[in-house]
């Protein structure tokens, strides 16, 4: 199937669309709301936000003064944070250890922050976990990659009390002689802001991975790619046979994934699919978390040996 040509936008071109945003009525409204209060920058906003200080998020502390801009549904205060933040980040962009296509994607998803369509703007509000995505990706902190976002991180030990016992010697092993420590790590995210929420394909799930494979080759500190959900349950073929390929890039290509102990009901696998929600309330359904460990040189050669899915 013939791929459709893309518009590139430049971070010049960003920066308009994101000058036009702030300077809307509604935007320069919350604007002033933040200079009346004598706040912080933006970034600073944002940062506490992320850190939750004490709590309780300043962006919910100033809107609890001024519920006319908490109850619309525009979400004003939200976006010109996100807006304001990613216009002072744009000549940082630049000089990222990310492939290019990662920095087009990043201003494109930066610009929808600022100027969201109908079904997205829900995913701002300041109380979602994907308004917290977006505060990472305008602070550069989390890199959209297409199907997936990634952030840098690593393997938590917490986590180890949840492998298996008869899994543990060769998890440990391949830990520390495969990917060399437990970090730092790229840790992949399913990106909620892309263009179909709905469609899960093989095709751009591996897109994704090859722009962080290509991305780590830049950044010789980063030992692999480390990820814990329940979409790596080692049994989800199971009961998801058209997920079943997930983990398959995985395990064909120097990787290993293990189960991590029962997945809570709100790690996801609930959401937008009745036969597994019905499946999980009769009790046949039991989801497990899996982790993936995936080497740095395996992650590479893999890259290697499929230009096919570089951009």
């Amino acid at each position: 199937m013939t791929r459709s040509p893309r518009v590139f936008r430049t971070v010049e071109r960003a920066r308009e669309e994101l000058t036009a945003s702030i300077d809307t009525p509604e935007l320069q409204e919350a604007s002033a709301l933040l200079r009346h209060h004598d706040c912080p920058s933006v970034e600073t906003m944002l940062d506490l936000h992320l850190a939750g200080a004490g709590g309780v998020s300043p962006i919910t502390t100033l809107l609890a003064k001024h519920p006319e801009l908490a109850g619309t549904d525009e979400i004003p205060l939200e976006r010109f944070l996100l807006a304001a933040t990613a216009r002072a980040a744009l000549d940082r962009i630049a000089s990222l250890p990310v492939v290019d296509s990662v920095r087009q994607l990043l201003l494109d998803e930066i610009c929808l922050y600022a100027s969201p369509d109908v079904r997205r703007r829900p995913m701002l509000h300041r109380d979602t976990e994907s308004f917290r995505a977006a505060c990472e990706v305008v602070r550069l902190r989390r890199f959209p990659a297409g199907q997936y976002h990634w952030d840098v991180s690593g393997f938590s030990r917490r986590h180890l009390r949840h492998v298996a016992i008869r899994d543990l010697p060769a998890f440990l092993l391949f830990l520390a002689r495969h990917m060399k420590g437990r970090g730092p790590a790229f840790f992949p995210h399913v990106n909620g802001f892309r263009r179909n929420p709905y469609v899960w394909l093989e095709t751009e799930s591996n897109r994704s991975l090859h722009r962080m494979a290509t991305s780590l080759a830049l950044q010789p500190a980063i030992v692999g790619l480390v990820t814990r959900a329940w979409l790596h349950d080692p049994q989800l073929g199971e009961t998801s046979p058209h997920l079943a390929w997930i983990n398959r890039v995985f395990l064909e290509n120097g990787g290993l994934v293990v189960a991590n102990g029962p997945a809570g009901t709100d790690a996801g696998f609930l959401a937008n699919n009745a036969s597994r929600q019905k499946s999980f309330e009769e009790g046949s359904y039991r989801p497990q978390y899996g982790i993936v460990l995936w080497p740095r040189a395996a992650m590479l050669e893999w890259a290697v040996r499929h230009p096919e899915f570089a951009d």
